[in-house]
C-alpha cells in the first residue's frame, strides 16, 4: 500500500542525523531497515528545553535509483520525533513529525513532434 513505509536506505543515502547538543555515545541507527535513530539526552538537558537536529540526506537517482527498479514518481520523507523515557514508553506531549516531498523524474532531451 501507498501509505507502507520502505526503507530508508533504498531511497536515500548518506543519512546524517545530528543533534546539536552533546549526545552521549553519538547517536545508533538501530537497523537500515528500523527507519530509526535513537539517541540519549546527556545528563542536565531537560526535555522541555528544544533540543535542534539536523537530518542530511542525499537522494538516489541514475542507476543507482534504476537498478533498484524502482519507479519515477513524488517521494514522500516522513521525519517524526517523540521522546521515550527509560523505558522506552512515550512522553506525554513530546510527538512531532513534519515531512518533505520531493520528485525524482527522468528528462528526455529529444525533441517532441
Amino acid at each position: 500500500p501507498a501509505d507502507t513505509a520502505a526503507p530508508l536506505m533504498e531511497y536515500l543515502s548518506s543519512i546524517q542525523v545530528i543533534p546539536k547538543v552533546y549526545v552521549e555515545n553519538g547517536y545508533q541507527q538501530l537497523n537500515p531497515t528500523d527507519n530509526e535513530f535513537i539517541f540519549k539526552l546527556p545528563d542536565g538537558v531537560s526535555w522541555h528545553e528544544n533540543v535542534q537536529i539536523d537530518v542530511n540526506f542525499a537522494v538516489r537517482y541514475g542507476s543507482d535509483f534504476e537498478t533498484k527498479e524502482h519507479t519515477y514518481a513524488n517521494y514522500r520523507v516522513i521525519l517524526s520525533a517523540e521522546l521515550l523515557d527509560e523505558n522506552k514508553n512515550r512522553l506525554s506531549g513530546t510527538f512531532a513529525h513534519d515531512y518533505i516531498v520531493y520528485t525524482n523524474a527522468k528528462i528526455r532531451k529529444e525533441l517532441i513532434s
